[in-house]
């Protein structure tokens, strides 16, 4: 391309594309975006024209020997794969220049109607929830809270939880824990087995609904205690058992060592766990001790006496 870089978009737009109606320039990366109408099909960066490509017309800039259009940023050269140099032989060849004008305009097109699609596409999951919530009248907010407060008492605790931090509503998680755990266990007549899943879920849904720190060193205690005398009571368990007393062994001495300040009620909760652990002597209890001794970095029949 002979033309001085100066006089170059001029030249592209009165010459090389003069056979194509609607051409419009506007500066941008220190050059020209080439533009037929609102659609940006072409860019001119000193004195080179690029045109729009995509999977579907890339292979003709490469079958040519083109080169992508590049820029420096931040000391690096950076690619702009969706521009291409236009060949010296295709600008040499109005008829067939107009082609590649057409096959740019259609890869910008269809950059564009997937921009769109995406844009108009309605939003899933909580983004989708929440701004159909917003566009909710007050009237139809307050019937939605009114309808999920109603239906379930899970949401309904969780709701009073979370928003109330009421002392009673905090209290139905410990209630429901007791019954899926300890009550299940020492309840009259045949024992039921405790749910891993059950159990989680209460402590999730606790957590979710930002109960106090007292309450869930209650829940993760009990969690503990249920699936250690379960062992200890039946002599043995489903093998998650095991896992699952540790799990909520530690989750509870994490929570007193990071969250209870005093530390005599520190000291106070930690040899009540140790002379429990050492109480119920059964197939958890050695996994128990080592879970023990990783968090306080002390052995129960050391911390027992605290």
């Amino acid at each position: 391309m002979g033309t001085q870089v100066s006089s170059f978009s001029d030249y592209v737009v009165t010459d090389l594309l003069r056979d194509v109606p609607g051409i419009v320039l506007r500066r941008m990366f220190g050059g020209h975006g080439v533009y037929q109408r609102d659609v940006m099909f072409g860019l001119i960066d000193r004195g080179t024209l690029y045109f729009k490509a995509d999977n579907t017309s890339r292979l003709q800039f490469e079958q040519h020997g083109s080169k992508p259009f590049s820029y420096q940023r931040q000391g690096k050269q950076t690619k702009l794969t969706s521009f291409w140099e236009v060949p010296a032989d295709i600008l040499d060849d109005r008829l067939v220049l107009v082609e590649w004008v057409e096959a740019a305009l259609a890869a910008a097109r269809r950059e564009k109607s997937k921009k769109e699609a995406k844009i108009s596409q309605p939003k899933r999951g909580l983004a989708g929830v929440k701004e159909k919530f917003h566009q909710l009248t007050k009237e139809k907010q307050n019937d939605l809270l009114r309808d999920l407060y109603k239906i379930s008492p899970d949401t309904k605790t969780f709701l009073e939880s979370r928003l109330l931090g009421t002392a009673s509503s905090q209290h139905q998680y410990i209630k429901e824990m007791e019954r899926e755990t300890i009550g299940k266990i020492y309840r009259k007549g045949i024992p039921g087995d405790i749910s891993g899943r059950a159990v989680n879920s209460i402590v999730s849904r606790a957590w979710k609904a930002e109960v106090d720190l007292d309450t869930m060193l209650q829940l993760e205690w009990l969690a503990f205690r249920g699936f250690q005398e379960y062992l200890h009571q039946f002599g043995g368990g489903p093998e998650t058992f095991e896992e699952m007393a540790c799990k909520h062994l530690e989750a509870y001495l994490l929570l007193v060592r990071d969250g209870v300040k005093d530390k005599a009620e520190q000291q106070r909760r930690y040899a009540e766990a140790a002379s429990h652990i050492l109480r119920h002597d059964n197939m958890v209890t050695d996994y128990a001790e080592d879970t023990f001794d990783e968090i306080i970095g002390a052995r129960p029949q050391e911390a027992k006496n605290w």
